[in-house]
């Protein structure tokens, strides 16, 4: 069996196969898969998908987040764990 961000495409083969960025392998996969829409795999070799925020979406290759309509990218207050962290917009301001 391969580890896991590893699979093996062909049956009895011996060398595994490292994941590309947007796609996931674990437990011996025979195959790597795409992450699913609200998650992201940004580097190669990985074994599980990250989520994105709860206010971004991932983009069709699914290797960033992007935050979604009416929110923006607070990377200011972004803290290093995060991989977006997208607020709602103001849609008036009281002075």
């Amino acid at each position: 069996d391969c580890p896991n961000g590893e699979y093996q495409s062909l049956p009895g083969s011996t060398s595994c196969v490292s994941t590309v960025p947007g796609y996931f392998a674990s437990n011996g996969a025979p195959e790597p898969t795409k992450c699913p829409s609200r998650s992201i795999a940004p580097h190669p070799h990985m074994a599980a998908c990250q989520p994105c925020d709860s206010n971004a979406i991932a983009d069709e290759s699914s290797v960033t987040c992007a935050c979604q309509a009416g929110t923006y990218l607070d990377d200011f207050n972004m803290s290093a764990n995060e991989t977006t962290a997208c607020l709602f917009l103001c849609s008036s301001y009281d002075r």
